[in-house]
């Protein structure tokens, strides 16, 4: 029990060693539902939706064909572009959910289970391309827009106080908001798809940008922070420990260690009485 309390005792010390940023994203051009935080893009050929929620603000694309022909996807012509820099969105996994009116020639849709009209399930498809059938959609997740810590310069943080409405301590954090303009991060995702009509392939480019609109800086963690809607696709967070906290991590390992040696031996001993 003594270890027990012990390791949890230096756990709370080191978690509470960190910087934590959240962060919410905005376009100027790709709509978002301001209930969910989804960013959409829709018109009678097809719908793209961003998500970005979690760690480092993990990008999630959904797309659903509308049409009675099937869409394809280039990865490889897919990227996410930060300043000049572009990574492309390559893979050969997908997942689909979706509803199938039709037929099939099991070229693409073997290993699927088909039931109630929709279709389930992991594909192995070509690589670098994604087949969407009539009326279904993909879901995929991409790459991660940040790293770490992003850099904001001070004289953009502004001191807020935070009253919690369960009656809990009120605590300070550190704001910034941010136009596209002077914004800490912009980002474009660039995918490629393509429509099969009289068995040819029509390129059809979607190109959405977005920026960071607000940054919260803080020493909690997010999921204590009433700002941070861990549920809304538009939120994301950071976090590094802090040059204490990093300290304290190898000078508390030590003494977890000794303190475990420590308790170990007496045990030991008062068995030996």
């Amino acid at each position: 029990m003594r270890n027990v309390f012990i390791l949890g005792s230096l756990i709370c010390l080191l978690s509470a060693c960190s910087k934590y940023q959240i962060h919410t994203l905005s376009s100027l051009k790709t709509p978002k539902n301001e209930e969910t935080g989804d960013f959409i893009i829709k018109n009678d050929t097809l719908q793209i939706v961003y998500k970005f929620s979690g760690e480092n603000g993990p990008l999630e694309v959904q797309i659903e064909n509308k049409l009675n022909e099937p869409l394809y996807v280039n990865w490889k012509k897919s990227a996410l572009i930060i300043g000049d820099n572009a990574i492309s969105y390559s893979g050969n996994k997908i997942t689909l959910d979706g509803k199938y009116n039709g037929s099939s020639d099991g070229l693409f849709l073997r290993d699927y289970q088909i039931q109630s009209g929709k279709i389930t399930g992991t594909a192995t498809i070509p690589e670098d391309v994604a087949f969407i059938p009539p009326h279904a959609k993909i879901s995929k997740k991409l790459l991660s827009v940040t790293t770490g810590l992003i850099t904001l310069a001070k004289d953009s943080l502004k001191k807020l106080r935070v009253f919690p409405p369960d009656g809990e301590m009120s605590y300070d954090v550190k704001i910034a908001k941010f136009t596209k303009e002077n914004s800490p991060l912009v980002f474009k995702s660039y995918i490629t798809l393509y429509l099969e009509k009289d068995k040819n392939l029509l390129a059809l480019p979607y190109e959405e940008e977005f920026y960071i609109s607000q940054s919260i800086q803080t020493g909690k963690k997010p999921k204590n922070i009433e700002l941070y809607k861990a549920n809304r696709s538009d939120n994301f967070y950071n976090f590094e420990p802090t040059g204490y906290g990093k300290t304290m991590a190898v000078a508390g390992g030590v003494v977890l260690l000794g303190a475990l040696s420590a308790t170990t031996d007496q045990t030991a001993n008062e068995k030996n009485k």
